[in-house]
């Protein structure tokens, strides 16, 4: 099992996203970015998704947001063999990024990690159904 951490920061006119209404906009970003985990790992397990917008006082000005997701998972094994976490990192970055230019005008990503989990699945919830 695998630990997720993604930290971004988003300016933007958020036509998707309604700083004024923060929850749905977690849960919004909650799904879009489980979908995209799932290119990646075979099970995804969303632990925590923020938003912290910032206001801006001007409304032709960009808005910012600061976006921190947390999430556990079990790698997709390659077909060649073994899976290279540093290059799974490099590869989410770049999916998470294009993904979220789609939402917002700017986008820096400021931290992308996979690392070891002390978590364990239940073995059904591991196994791919058939």
């Amino acid at each position: 099992m695998w630990h997720i951490q993604i930290n971004a920061q988003c300016y933007g006119k958020f036509g998707e996203l309604f700083p004024a209404e923060k929850e749905p906009a977690e849960l919004f970003l909650e799904g879009f970015v489980a979908c995209l985990l799932l290119e990646f790992f075979e099970v995804v397990l969303m632990e925590d998704v923020t938003i912290t917008f910032a206001p801006t006082p001007d409304v032709e000005q960009l808005q910012y947001c600061a976006i921190s997701i947390e999430a556990d998972g079990e790698l997709l094994p390659l077909l060649s063999g073994i899976r290279n976490v540093e290059s799974t990192e490099l590869a989410l970055e770049s999916k998470i990024s294009s993904a979220f230019m789609e939402i917002f005008e700017i986008v820096h990503m400021e931290q992308v990690t996979i690392s070891a989990s002390p978590i364990a699945l239940p073995i059904h919830l591991i196994e791919k159904e058939q």
